[in-house]
């Protein structure tokens, strides 16, 4: 009551209390790798073992490889999967490292995606953001690494991550004749 703590008294918590606190050092680290949210992104370039594909946002619509309408929503499923990548595990705090290079010797790189967040007020182009993931093992045993350009560590992610991302151009160009946005603000059919 006065502000001092009282040591005559003992306190019986639960068991499971403590075990809130005994975490290792990645449960405390932010374990998110992009910096930049899907609706910033005005383009991307995705090179993995499905296709090399490049997209632009113009105007709120995707066009893949100049040339292909994208589908709106596959693609923002994936620039959301990619925005939303965690590290299941920090193997280097400098993916430079001699730490870093020896886990990555024999792992071969499966999947880059370059993302361009759009300049806003800015008057240059902002520096794109390169993600790579890597491959080491036989594919039931595989471990899947991922670096970021513009961060330091080699990270370890799940490996569904790969699937969720390495998409061809027939699942991202635009397939419906209608699609959600038009089904959402259509007021009448005939």
């Amino acid at each position: 009551a006065d502000g001092k703590p009282d040591d005559s008294k003992i306190y019986l918590v639960p068991t499971f209390f403590k075990a809130n606190f005994e975490h290792d050092l990645t449960y405390w680290r932010d374990k998110k790798l992009m910096t930049i949210a899907a609706h910033e992104i005005e383009g991307f370039k995705l090179s993995g073992a499905k296709a090399k594909l490049s997209g632009e946002r113009k105007d709120g619509l995707w066009t893949l490889n100049n040339e292909v309408s994208g589908d709106i929503e596959n693609i923002d499923n994936v620039l959301t999967a990619a925005s939303y990548l965690s590290a299941k595990d920090f193997v280097s705090n400098s993916k430079t490292d001699a730490k870093a290079k020896s886990v990555l010797q024999g792992a071969k790189p499966v999947l880059t995606l370059t993302l361009q967040k759009e300049k806003g007020s800015s008057k240059e182009p902002l520096e794109p953001i390169t993600l790579t993931l890597f491959q080491k093992g036989p594919a039931a045993k595989s471990k899947l690494y991922a670096t970021v350009s513009n961060l330091d560590p080699l990270y370890e992610v799940e490996p569904s991550a790969k699937d969720r991302l390495d998409k061809d151009l027939k699942s991202l160009r635009l397939a419906k004749l209608v699609t959600s946005m038009e089904r959402f603000s259509a007021k009448k059919i005939y």
